[in-house]
């Protein structure tokens, strides 16, 4: 830029490649810490409570913009049951980050025109978030790697600047650092769906459900104990 200081066009373009360029740097930078961050133990002082009906809201709300951009629609849809509470025990930052990251990915892979659904549900323990787009697909060979970092089928096959392929590795870390998981389904040709499984806490005691199934039980156990007959015996009756 130094040497082409008289020719305006010549700078123009070296300064449009330093600010692309620059972006991925702090993209791949922000993408390094997160995984990092996903990555380190979860400890208890770093937990608090996250309500996730209204965090898969926001990080859409936030996502709008760049859909929009690209052309793409986004669709929510909520089939769980709105009188039992999704909430999760975590550090909400992360899990921000895992639905972001699904939600950049299907943008960046949906057609122009296209639409991506964000879907929430419950299964079982589990709160669900299915992210769909209308892309290309991925053929079934690359479904088991896709979560590895640095792993990328094609960058082609994405409109625009691809991610830095650390996404969907983030979210994994994230998800399993919760109690949770991730997991994939695509088509080629049809499209992609991405499910997070959010293992949801108690609203009364603060712990997962299937940890509240358990102290139920202990307590009816107990309790039918207290209840019983004694059975001690006098050690002095019968000696």
């Amino acid at each position: 830029m130094q040497q082409a200081a008289g020719e305006p066009e010549v700078v123009r373009g070296f300064a449009k490649s330093l600010v692309k360029e620059s972006r991925r740097l702090g993209e791949l930078s922000r993408d390094v810490i997160q995984l990092s961050e996903a990555q380190s133990t979860l400890r208890p002082e770093d937990r608090e409570r996250v309500h996730l009906r209204d965090l898969v809201r926001s990080e859409v709300e936030s996502h709008r913009e760049f859909a929009t951009q690209n052309s793409v629609e986004l669709v929510v849809t909520d089939d769980a049951d709105t009188a039992r509470e999704a909430v999760i025990l975590g550090r909400p930052t992360s899990l921000g980050s895992a639905v972001a990251n699904l939600l950049s990915n299907a943008i960046r892979y949906s057609p122009e025109g296209g639409r991506v659904g964000i879907g929430m549900s419950f299964d079982k323990d589990n709160f669900l978030v299915t992210v769909t787009d209308q892309g290309a697909g991925m053929p079934a060979e690359h479904l088991s790697r896709i979560f590895e970092r640095f792993y990328r089928i094609d960058g082609a096959r994405t409109r625009g600047e691809g991610g830095t392929g650390l996404g969907l590795s983030i979210a994994r870390h994230t998800m399993r650092a919760h109690g949770g998981d991730v997991d994939v389904w695509s088509q080629p040709g049809v499209g992609s769906s991405f499910t997070l499984h959010f293992p949801v806490i108690d609203s009364n005691s603060g712990v997962s459900a299937k940890s509240a199934k358990r102290v139920k039980k202990a307590r009816r156990i107990v309790k039918s104990s207290a209840t019983r007959p004694a059975e001690r015996q006098n050690p002095s009756s019968d000696q």
